[in-house]
């Protein structure tokens, strides 16, 4: 099965933008989406962009945490799929599905 992760220029610039802030360090944000299960394609089309606020981040160069109460309000969002993003060197896309 493939997948694809839909969004318009102005997400994808607001998503590098929080999550390249030019100090090196990880960040996080959440992208919720909508759903279209195909026979030959899944396809995410992105609605929302939650981004993690740097100050509730353990952020460092390979890695960041953050609390996992941030995410609690969001799971009663109807939406049909969640992705986390990540912006470690070596794996693009940087996104593994939640």
């Amino acid at each position: 099965m493939r997948y694809a992760l839909r969004m318009t220029g102005r997400q994808h610039d607001e998503l590098r933008s929080h999550l390249f802030p030019g100090d090196g360090n990880e960040a996080v944000a959440l992208l919720l989406c909508g759903r279209r299960e195909g026979e030959e394609r899944h396809v995410l089309t992105t609605r929302k962009i939650v981004r993690v606020p740097y100050e509730t981040c353990d952020r460092h160069p390979n890695r960041g945490t953050w609390p996992t109460n941030f995410v609690e309000p969001w799971k009663i969002v109807s939406f049909t799929g969640a992705f986390w993003g990540s912006k470690t060197p070596g794996t693009w896309p940087p996104w593994t599905c939640g």
